[in-house]
């Protein structure tokens, strides 16, 4: 069996929001969605497989700024989400990141009829993500104007980071910062 959805972002977001079966809490977007799945195996144990691409188009959390030009490329398959590439922009920085999660951790978050046909897969979540060209704007939805004019500059930030459960805790790695050319309050920063 083979199905393929394309539509629009906040028409996907709107029919979640109506199913139930996912909380997408105050998250708005728009632009291009195309979803491919494949189900083989059995109707008792029945194998998933899929593909999501998005983008170019925007995401917006609570009230924070959107993430613009934002891409995305995955894929569901062996009891893995694969996410082969996210790039973005939000406040003037670039994003990019790579990653995947065992289907296990998200199992409460999902229908359980989908998460009972996924093959358990051993190992952790991953994630490499960079931002560069990271500038005082993308502090100021977090500190006050006064704050924000006493600071000025430049940041690089990378990470590579693993958990084995969906907890803080349990997150494992290095964030380093990759560039910095900053001053505060007129002072530099090294």
């Amino acid at each position: 069996l083979k199905a393929s959805l394309t539509s629009g972002l906040a028409e996907v977001l709107s029919a979640m929001r109506a199913s139930g079966l996912v909380d997408v809490g105050r998250i708005s977007g728009d632009g291009p969605v195309a979803l491919r799945a494949t189900m083989t195996g059995s109707a008792e144990r029945p194998v998933v497989s899929g593909t999501i691409d998005l983008g170019p188009g925007s995401v917006t959390v609570d009230d924070l700024p959107a993430v613009t030009g934002l891409q995305l490329r995955a894929r569901v398959d062996e009891g893995w989400l694969d996410v082969i590439g996210l790039t973005g922009t939000w406040q003037f920085s670039e994003l990019n990141a790579d990653g995947r999660v065992p289907l296990r951790l998200l199992q409460p978050y999902l229908p359980d009829a989908f998460a009972a046909a996924m093959p358990a897969a051993a190992g952790p979540a991953t994630l490499n993500a960079r931002a560069t060209g990271l500038t005082p704007r993308a502090l100021a939805p977090f500190l006050d104007p006064e704050t924000m004019s006493d600071i000025e500059g430049n940041v690089d930030i990378s990470a590579r980071l693993e958990a084995d459960a969906l907890s803080l805790e349990a997150v494992k790695g290095e964030v380093r910062l990759d560039r910095l050319d900053a001053k505060l309050a007129g002072l530099p920063v090294a």
